[in-house]
């Protein structure tokens, strides 16, 4: 996943101990040898990107949103690794690091869960906000204080409906791979109304698509009955969309991306 080594490389890098041991001679895969150390915990602040503000609400819809949209690597590596996070944000650095060692993986030089190694020589990426607490938090009053200032504001200025052609980004799921959904939406459309749109969209056969070459897994979504909003997260700029908040207040304009987390 682009933070280390490529897999062939990494592979030929690995030689085996006396022990039976896996010891990765690849450049920033070191082995940890004699079993589980602690995880580095420290260095540079977490800070989320993206606009804000960032609640912890919002934090756990966007770690939610992380873990449920791995699609490429080995799913049992996926679940060690959360387990490792969950264990890193309680503290436990040392539990953290056993994991890592039940299922033979290894973290780069970095010493912490950012980039990890398979035996395969396979990374694994991980935000540092799935492992840590970002620094820039707010509390869920003070972003509704702020949101609620930043609607008012906006509605004095909205002015009539307009027409908003959007991306509606569709994340790969166990039935489905990556989609973009073009979309002509609505300025005063609250997310609500623009996940039943695209529902109906859908459902209707609008964006079925048809196998070729660069289509090899093709998503029919009127066979699948569409996508009922219950089954969507959607996501803009990094910030996961209030049922009742309109466009307009969200600031979505013209070929603006708005993303589409699948739920399972």
């Amino acid at each position: 996943m682009g933070c280390g080594p490529s897999s062939a490389g990494a592979a030929a890098g690995r030689v085996v101990t006396p022990g039976g041991n896996v010891a990765f001679a690849a450049a920033g895969v070191p082995s940890r040898g004699g079993g589980a150390s602690p995880l580095r915990g420290g260095g540079d602040a977490c800070v989320l990107d993206g606009p804000g503000p960032h609640t912890p609400s919002s934090l756990r819809a966007r770690r939610d949103a992380f873990w449920e949209s791995r699609t490429s690597g080995a799913a049992a590596v996926w679940g060690s690794l959360k387990l490792a996070c969950e264990a890193m944000l309680a503290g436990d650095r040392a539990l953290a690091a056993t994991v890592l060692d039940a299922v033979d993986l290894r973290e780069a030089v970095r010493g912490d869960l950012s980039c990890v190694y398979e035996a395969s020589g396979r990374a694994y990426e991980v935000p540092v906000w799935c492992w840590r607490e970002p620094a820039n938090l707010v509390t869920e009053a003070a972003a509704a204080r702020e949101a609620a200032a930043a609607a008012r504001a906006r509605r004095g200025a909205a002015g009539p409906p307009a027409a908003v052609p959007a991306v509606l980004r569709l994340s790969a799921c166990a039935t489905s791979s990556e989609q973009d959904v073009p979309l002509t939406l609505r300025s005063d459309m609250t997310a609500a109304a623009v996940a039943a749109a695209l529902h109906a969209h859908l459902a209707a056969g609008g964006a079925d698509q048809v196998k070729d070459a660069t289509t090899p897994r093709p998503n029919v979504w009127s066979a699948l009955g569409g996508l009922p909003p219950q089954r969507q997260r959607l996501v803009f700029r990094g910030r996961v969309l209030a049922n009742d908040a309109t466009l307009h207040e969200l600031g979505v304009a013209a070929d603006d991306v708005l993303q589409v987390f699948i739920r399972a």
